[in-house]
């Protein structure tokens, strides 16, 4: 025989070697390249990885800045129409005081008992309309009863108020004379019905106080013999 071992063993392994180099090129060798293809990084994805550079800090969004809210403008109130109309020094009770004083003080000086009462006659002009509209009334029928205090004939009472009345006078002795005008007072402003018709809301006319005069002494002609209240009122207004 002129083949060899070795070759007589090449030849009949031959196609056992080719199944296997054919199963190693088939199906081992391209999944083998797979593999080593996925596990080994490619040049571009390191050449991406280097330009990128680290992730940047993400900034904060905006804050839109809200728009102030105009504040509704304030409701006002509705202010309450006086029952009466007013005259023109109503609303200066500094001059009204002065005039008072000053006219108290000519007439008696300094040290005039009515003087003491100033302040609660201003206070009567803020309180009822009568007093608003004439506010020398108090003051006049003060000198007019007792000439400004000096000459009271009836007990703590410089203006007899209510001193024709039954039980005033018993009444009056217990009172002090603050207490009294402030009686008078009320019963002008509102509490008597006697003096009702002159609550007019205007100042007085002359007629009108001499009206008024007959009614507080209760007889007619009252102050007929010196000069009347309403000379004496428009004296007042002229200082």
């Amino acid at each position: 025989m002129d083949e060899t071992i070795e070759q007589l063993l090449s030849r009949l392994t031959q196609p056992v070697r080719q199944w296997g180099q054919g199963v190693m090129s088939g199906y081992v060798k391209p999944a083998f390249e797979k593999v080593r293809e996925a596990i080994t990084p490619k040049p571009y994805e390191k050449t991406i990885y280097a330009e990128q550079g680290p992730s940047p800090t993400q900034a904060p969004m905006p804050t839109a800045t809200p728009t102030p809210t105009a504040m509704p403008s304030p409701t006002m109130m509705p202010q309450a129409t006086p029952s009466y109309a007013p005259s023109a020094n109503d609303y200066d009770l500094a001059e009204i005081e002065r005039k008072i004083i000053a006219a108290l003080t000519e007439y008696g000086g300094q040290d005039l008992p009515l003087l003491n009462f100033v302040p609660q006659m201003l206070e009567a002009a803020q309180r009822y309309p009568i007093f608003q509209q004439n506010p020398y009334l108090l003051p006049e029928v003060g000198i007019l009863e007792s000439s400004g205090g000096r000459n009271v004939t009836r007990p703590n009472s410089p203006f007899n108020w209510g001193i024709n009345y039954p039980g005033n006078l018993e009444a009056y002795e217990q009172m002090t004379p603050e207490e009294i005008l402030e009686r008078m007072i009320t019963g002008l402003g509102e509490r008597m019905p006697a003096y009702e018709q002159f609550r007019t809301n205007q100042p007085l006319t002359d007629e009108e106080i001499r009206a008024f005069s007959n009614t507080y002494v209760g007889e007619p002609g009252a102050y007929d013999n010196g000069r009347s209240l309403s000379e004496g009122m428009k004296w007042f207004g002229g200082f």
